[in-house]
């Protein structure tokens, strides 16, 4: 039986495990948690268990292992690497415009994306669906999404 003095969330010094955030006796304690190492999720970089993570092979063949959390974000645009023009081009064109709205006898101000500056970047984009628009704002990923693991910049 494997004690709590030989895994990785028992902090020796304090005598607390770090995975319940209990106090523990080094010698006497045990649980099913017991791990001689721990694993880290390479996309979002936090402590993982095996149990539950996801085991992926990209299209050079190399390994990927992964959190549940970033399992679900990497079906959305959430980790989208493809650069988006109408955020980061210097143009002055602003981003945002107000827009006046009438309602019956109400008026109201408010800010809406520059449809111009739409126009001017964003149907050059892999993103753009042309009877969506950006598929970004539905966050619903897109057809022409790259593979994750090699779009990505290697930290």
């Amino acid at each position: 039986m494997e004690y709590c003095n030989t895994c990785v969330y028992g902090d020796k010094i304090k005598k607390v495990c770090l995975y319940y955030g209990t106090h523990i006796d080094l010698d006497k304690d045990f649980c099913s948690k017991h791990a001689k190492e721990i694993n880290y999720c390479e996309v979002c970089q936090q402590p993982m268990e095996l149990i539950g993570s996801f085991v992926e092979q990209d299209s050079e063949g190399k390994w990927h292992q992964y959190c549940a959390r970033c399992a679900e974000l990497l079906k959305t645009c959430q980790t989208c690497s493809a650069p988006c023009e109408f955020e980061t081009n210097p143009d002055p064109m602003p981003q945002v415009v107000m827009k006046t709205v009438r309602q019956g006898n109400m008026m109201m101000q408010t800010q809406v994306k520059n449809e111009e500056r739409v126009q001017k970047f964003c149907p050059s984009c892999c993103c753009w669906d042309e009877n969506h628009g950006c598929m970004k704002e539905f966050n619903v990923g897109c057809i022409n999404k790259q593979d994750f693991w090699t779009s990505r910049n290697p930290s």
